[in-house]
């Protein structure tokens, strides 16, 4: 599972920003991409069992996010509905983003040439 790592991930960023707060941090943000196919519930038991260790204290909040895409033919912009997608489709886009192409068409234009605008990253946010 690639949770444990980017629980990991997650934990050493957050201990880096915490350093560049005025105040002790209270909340850590940690916003995924839902592009990213990652267990939430796993991701959170992690944390939940490191956080405490790593930064005592400290609550922690996880969402999500959406996919945004944007046909870089027609300009036409829409939020991807990841439970239309197969669960193959969702994993081979997972593992390969330029698989998005074999499985997505604009709603649009029925184009294939398309950009993921957001819901590919993990962002985390640390809060005083």
């Amino acid at each position: 599972m690639h949770e444990a790592a980017i629980a990991l991930a997650v934990l050493r960023e957050a201990e880096k920003l915490a350093k560049s707060l005025a105040a002790k941090p209270k909340l850590v943000e940690v916003v995924v991409g839902e592009l990213q196919n990652i267990d939430i519930d796993v991701l959170s038991e992690y944390l939940r069992m490191n956080l405490r260790e790593v930064m005592p204290g400290v609550e922690y909040r996880i969402t999500t996010e959406p996919p945004v895409l944007r046909c870089e033919q027609c300009s036409h912009e829409w939020r991807l509905d990841m439970s239309e997608l197969s669960p193959d489709a969702r994993e081979a886009i997972h593992f390969l983003p330029e698989a998005l192409h074999a499985y997505v068409r604009c709603p649009k234009c029925g184009s294939r040439d398309l950009k993921v605008v957001r819901g590919r990253e993990i962002r985390v946010r640390v809060y005083g």
